[in-house]
C-alpha cells in the first residue's frame, strides 16, 4: 500500500521502519480484528522493540487511524477515467461498475475498511482522518457525476448530495457482505449464485435512472 499520502516526512529510514510496521500491523488487523491485537503483537511482526514502535506511534489506534487513511486514499487514486459519457447517468454507472469491481478485487483493503468501521463506532482516537477525509472530499467520489446527471435529466430528481451518498453506503455495504459470505444461500428454483454483486449493482444502477 501507498502511504506517502500519510505525509511525515520521515527520513528514508524512518519510511522504511514506518512501511514496515503499517504492513505488519494491516496483516495483523485483517486476520484478528483491531482490538484483540496489542503493540507487542505488532513489535514482535514488525521484528522491532516495543521502544521502537513507540518512536513512531502511541498506540495502535494511530496506527489503524493511518491505514485507513491510506487504504481511502488507495480508493480515491483509483477513480480515474479519460473516456467521454453522453450523460452524468452513463458516468455514474461507470463508477458504480467501477468500484464494485475495486472493492472485490481488492478484498483485503476491503475487508480493512470494514474492520475499522466496526471497530471505531463512536470517537476516532484523533483527528487526523476526519482532517483528510474534510480535505480531500472523498465522501464526494461520484457525487460530481450523480449531480450531472440530475442536472440533465438523465438521473432522478433526488438532492444529489444524499443519492450519491446513498449509492457509496449502499453498494459498499453489499460487497463487504458478498466478500464474507461468497457462498450465499439458494433456494430452488432460483438460479443459484443470485446473491452475485453484479446483478445487484446492475439493479441499482437501473434505479437511479430517469425514465425518459
Amino acid at each position: 500500500m501507498d502511504y506517502s499520502v500519510l505525509d511525515y516526512n520521515d527520513t528514508p529510514t524512518k519510511q522504511k521502519h514506518r512501511k514496515t510496521i503499517l504492513d505488519e500491523s494491516f496483516t495483523l488487523f485483517v486476520k484478528n480484528s483491531i482490538h484483540p491485537v496489542t503493540m507487542d503483537d505488532i513489535a514482535k511482526a514488525s521484528d522491532m522493540t516495543l521502544r521502537t514502535i513507540y518512536n513512531y506511534y502511541n498506540s495502535k489506534e494511530e496506527i489503524a487511524i493511518d491505514l485507513q487513511i491510506s487504504s481511502i486514499h488507495a480508493l480515491q487514486m483509483a477513480k480515474t477515467s479519460q473516456m467521454k459519457f453522453e450523460n452524468g447517468f452513463e458516468e455514474t454507472a461507470h463508477y458504480i461498475r467501477f468500484f464494485g469491481d475495486w472493492f472485490y478485487q481488492h478484498k483485503e483493503v476491503t475487508t480493512y475498511i470494514t474492520i475499522f468501521d466496526y471497530s471505531f463506532t463512536e470517537q476516532y482516537p484523533n483527528f487526523r482522518l476526519v482532517d483528510y477525509l474534510n480535505d480531500e472530499n472523498v465522501g464526494h467520489i461520484i457525487y460530481e457525476s450523480v449531480a450531472r446527471g440530475v442536472e440533465d435529466g438523465s438521473i432522478i430528481q433526488k438532492d444529489p448530495s444524499e443519492l450519491a451518498y446513498t449509492i457509496a453506503q449502499v453498494a459498499f455495504a453489499y460487497v463487504q457482505k458478498f466478500i464474507y459470505h461468497e457462498m450465499v444461500t439458494t433456494f430452488k428454483p432460483i438460479k443459484p449464485q443470485i446473491g452475485e454483486y453484479q446483478l445487484f449493482i446492475e439493479l441499482m444502477i437501473n434505479s437511479i435512472r430517469n425514465p425518459l
